[in-house]
Formats: C-alpha cells, sequence, structure tokens
C-alpha cells in the first residue's frame, strides 16, 4: 500500500501511478459484506475496480501496474456504489483526470491546453517564421493565415488571457500565489 493513503477518490490520477484511498461508510460497512466498486467513463472507454475490506472500511489500493494499463487520459465521469446480494446503491458520482504519465511520452503530447498552440502559432506567423501545422490552426473558424494583422493581435490577446487563466488555475491547484489582484470596495451604509 502507498504511503499516502486518501480519503476519497482524488481529482487526478496519473496513469502508472500508485493511488490508495479508504472510504468509511457507516451504513454501509464492508464488515457487513458490502461491496464498494467504480465505475468511470468516458467516450469508448470503461474502467472499473472495486474496493477491499479494511475492518468496517472500504479500502481502494491501486498499483502502479493496474493504472499503467489504462491507455486514454481525459476526464472521466464516475459512479461509485456499493452492493450486496441483490441490493445496490449509488454513494458518490462525480468527475475524474486521469492524466497521462509525461515520463513515458517521448513525443505527441504537449499536456497544456489548446490556447497555448494558439499563442505559439500566432507568435510565429507574426514573426514570419511560422509551420506549415502552425498556420493551419483554426481560431474562431478561420486558419490564422487568413487572418489580417488587426484580427490576429485580438486573438492572440485572447490566446494570452487563456493562458494565463490556465497558469493561475494551476498554480492554485497548486497552492501557490496565483499573482491575481483582488480589489475590495467598501461602502458605508
Amino acid at each position: 500500500m502507498p504511503t499516502t493513503t486518501l480519503n476519497d477518490i482524488p481529482d487526478k490520477i496519473t496513469i502508472g501511478d500508485s493511488v490508495a484511498w479508504k472510504k468509511s461508510l457507516a451504513d454501509y460497512s464492508a464488515a457487513d459484506g458490502w461491496v464498494l466498486s467504480y465505475a468511470l467513463v468516458k467516450s469508448g472507454v470503461q474502467i472499473t475496480f472495486a474496493a477491499s475490506a479494511s475492518g468496517a472500511d472500504h479500502l481502494v489500493d491501486l498499483a502502479a501496474t493496474t493504472t499503467a494499463a489504462w491507455t486514454d487520459a481525459g476526464e472521466y465521469a464516475f459512479d461509485a456504489y456499493v452492493t450486496k446480494d441483490a441490493e445496490r446503491y449509488l454513494i458518490d458520482s462525480g468527475l475524474v483526470e486521469i492524466r497521462p504519465n509525461l515520463a513515458a511520452q517521448s513525443s505527441g503530447y504537449s499536456g497544456l491546453p489548446y490556447c497555448f498552440a494558439v499563442r505559439d502559432a500566432i507568435v510565429a506567423v507574426l514573426e514570419m517564421r511560422a509551420t506549415e501545422s502552425q498556420t493551419s490552426i483554426a481560431v474562431g473558424g478561420r486558419q490564422i493565415s487568413e487572418m489580417s494583422h488587426g484580427e490576429l493581435m485580438d486573438a492572440l490577446n485572447r490566446a494570452e488571457r487563456g493562458c494565463n487563466l490556465w497558469k493561475r488555475r494551476n498554480r492554485r491547484d497548486r497552492n501557490k500565489p496565483t499573482g491575481a489582484k483582488v480589489k475590495v470596495a467598501f461602502t458605508e451604509s
């Protein structure tokens, strides 16, 4: 079992990582024979697994070899449900992100949202060093090679805002300072 056991399914699971969490369900105790199972689904892909009993609790312990077999990264909807004999109850549902293992990526995956590709392509076009694939990127239904200088500048500003928003959210998710300004107004009552 990993050194850190979480209290619930994490928001993100990286392919090839070990992950474990323990659920305490007073009404559906593992000691009473209830089994906790998970179904993760995205378009064309389903991942299922079950917890094991750990006293009265339910322990999900996914080994690195188990998650390494997951091949499709992305956002998955999940259901967590308990079963016993002919009874079945949904106890949780939500979203979980299955992240690619960046150490296993040799090419073809940037890990960044589309706004970064758009920003880099527009800068390359403006600097007249764009590749064919960069000039074929579409923004607002038009290829950037067909845009005027003013349209490119507007698209660049939108892409930069998207990139900065993603960076702030990423820093917030990692409990780092975001650099965002908070404005406060005081009014008399």
